[in-house]
């Protein structure tokens, strides 16, 4: 991750727009199957999961320090994360704006799901064809904002306003 997960998940999120954006002229060729479009397509939400379990964290957050007593002049065990990150966990504009999940408008057309028996019987069993875009985009948002609303963060967040000085 180095020394940034913010920027590192950012980064992350930046790159699965451009697999979005290039996977129709990258896949869509004559004799190309669309179910391999869809399998790229659901792999390459992954990095809004990871973001979305790992960024909110900064939210509410503290770094835990291991120092003894005189160890680090003016350092105590436990430091507030900055303002500035938590402002920088991009939530707003990345998970939870109105833009956020935008996708070429053709591509959506063009998940097609595999149609063949496998070992499970599977395509006896789902109860849709399409892909379930809106519920992937729901799913993401609810592990930000279950993180986001826990009893413990929402508590820490009142703590923490007792960690600074007046």
């Amino acid at each position: 991750l180095g020394s940034d997960p913010i920027a590192y998940y950012q980064h992350n999120i930046k790159m699965t727009h451009d697999i979005w954006f290039d996977l129709i002229k990258e896949f869509e060729k004559p004799g190309q199957r669309y179910q391999m479009i869809r399998n790229v397509f659901a792999t390459s939400w992954s990095p809004y999961y990871y973001a979305a379990m790992t960024v909110p964290k900064y939210v509410g957050g503290l770094y835990h320090n291991r120092y003894h007593v005189g160890d680090a002049k003016d350092k105590l065990p436990y430091e507030v994360v900055s303002a500035a990150d938590q402002r920088r966990a991009f939530l707003r504009d990345n998970i939870f704006a109105a833009d956020a999940f935008d996708l070429p408008s053709n591509l959506v057309n063009m998940l097609q799901e595999e149609n063949m028996p496998d070992f499970e019987f599977s395509i006896y069993t789902r109860p849709t064809v399409d892909y379930p875009l809106h519920n992937t985009v729901l799913a993401v948002q609810q592990s930000a904002l279950s993180r986001l609303y826990s009893p413990y963060v929402i508590g820490r967040l009142q703590n923490n306003m007792n960690r600074y000085k007046k």
